[in-house]
Parts: structure tokens; sequence; C-alpha cells
């Protein structure tokens, strides 16, 4: 009997740091939320305020997000894409399509 070994490829990356580290990319960011704090406070803010109410909730579900863009960056020939219909429930609501709500994003 033979033993396979695979290598390991598996990184775990601190999805927190990484999205602080764009803030200096990102053109448009209203300073009205979380008082101009780092890009993750900020954004955890926004799920808080709209629509989760657990911080620690907003935080892993801000991680997953974070973790599957990077994931869909690293791996374009790998399928990942957009839910439509995920998508079509507030795609086309979101600033800065909104006017009613510059600040949504």
């Amino acid at each position: 009997m033979s033993t396979i070994m695979l290598e390991s490829r598996t990184t775990v990356r601190d999805t927190k740091r990484l999205l602080n580290a764009v803030k200096p990319k990102v053109a448009y960011l209203p300073g009205n939320v979380a008082d101009g704090g780092s890009l993750w406070e900020r954004e955890i803010a926004l799920l808080l305020r709209d629509s989760v109410e657990v911080r620690s909730l907003a935080e892993r579900i801000l991680d997953q997000a974070v973790a599957y863009l990077i994931t869909a960056m690293e791996n374009p020939d790998a399928g990942f894409s957009v839910d439509d219909e995920l998508w079509a429930v507030d795609g086309s609501d979101c600033s800065p399509c909104n006017d009613k709500v510059p600040d949504s994003h």
C-alpha cells in the first residue's frame, strides 16, 4: 500500500488588515459613517445600521465577504460569479444608484 502526500495550499489571511489596506484606493467614502475610522469599522457600522443587529455577526459576514472576494480575484478561472437572484434583492437600490440614500455605501 502506498501513501499519497498532498501539499496543502491553505493560507490564513487577516481580512481586516487587507480591507483596511485598500482604503486609500477607494474613491467614494462619505465621512459621516463611523466617524472616519478604518474601512473595516466603517463597513461594520453600515452592516449594523442597515441589517445586522449583533456586531459579532456583522464581523463574520464582512470577514467571509472579503475572503470570498480575495479567492475570486486570485482564481479568475474557477467560476466564481455573482448570484443574480441575490444581487436583484437590493443591488439596484444601492448608492450611488439611489439618490435618496447617498451615504448607503
